[in-house]
């Protein structure tokens, strides 16, 4: 791993962890980055952890989408749906209800995104995202970024437990 994918991988665990501060604690918003350079990334292998019974992982592979937007509209669209998420279960109902916390933390998302797509030759992907229905009422959206020389793949997890 290189020195700009650990960096990348930081950068967005900072942010799940400030977001992981702002929740109830009990049902977070988690997002979270894999990068591997030498091996293709494979959604069943990943997938296979996700054993809802008989069927799941073909019922998981059947939800891919293979995305035709940009990457930053994609990135965009993923990080509201978690923030909608995180605006329903936080405990800091007035930092979402001051105009001026939530245009900050925006700016602080806005600046992730950007570093998100200074890292991406997003001219190069091939986009695709799965959701999942952990079955207890929980979300989680991978977002799989592939190019030649790079496979990564986002997890933007909305947890309700």
């Amino acid at each position: 791993m290189i020195e700009s994918d650990k960096h990348i991988i930081k950068t967005i665990e900072l942010l799940s962890d400030f977001l992981g501060i702002l929740s109830d604690g009990y049902n977070p918003t988690v997002i979270w980055l894999k990068i591997d350079r030498t091996v293709r990334i494979k959604p069943e292998k990943i997938f296979n952890d996700h054993w809802f019974g008989k069927g799941s992982l073909e019922q998981i592979l059947s939800t891919k989408k293979e995305l035709n937007k940009d990457l930053e509209e994609i990135l965009t669209d993923c990080f509201e749906w978690s923030l909608v998420h995180l605006r329903t279960f936080n405990k800091s109902a007035d930092l979402f209800n001051s105009k001026y916390h939530c245009e900050n933390l925006n700016k602080l998302i806005g600046k992730v995104k950007n570093d998100i797509l200074n890292y991406f030759d997003s001219d190069q992907l091939k986009l695709s995202v799965y959701i999942i229905d952990t079955k207890d009422g929980s979300l989680e959206k991978y977002l799989f970024l592939e190019s030649n020389d790079l496979n990564a793949y986002f997890v933007f997890g909305n947890y309700i437990h």
